[in-house]
């Protein structure tokens, strides 16, 4: 990554001459890169929550049929 980083200092560098330039350039790719990982992050905690809830209610269906089993076992017994 440092390398690539060092590479395209001298391509902007080398193309424009300008230190100012390269400078923007690179803000305005490290805000992208930022974007990017932001909308990344995001969708990443959407399908978090999404799966803590289909966890949970599994969770609550195991718990339903457990208490389901345990009512037929009764009746069984009696």
């Amino acid at each position: 990554m440092l390398l690539q980083r060092e590479a395209e200092r001298q391509h902007y560098l080398g193309c424009t001459g300008n230190k100012q330039s390269y400078q923007t350039q690179m803000l305005e790719k490290q805000s992208e890169e930022l974007c990017n990982l932001r909308d990344k992050i995001r969708e990443y905690d959407r399908r978090e929550q999404i799966c803590d809830r289909k966890w949970h209610d599994l969770i609550k269906e195991n718990e339903l049929s457990m208490q389901e089993i345990a009512a037929y076992k009764e009746q069984l017994v009696k």
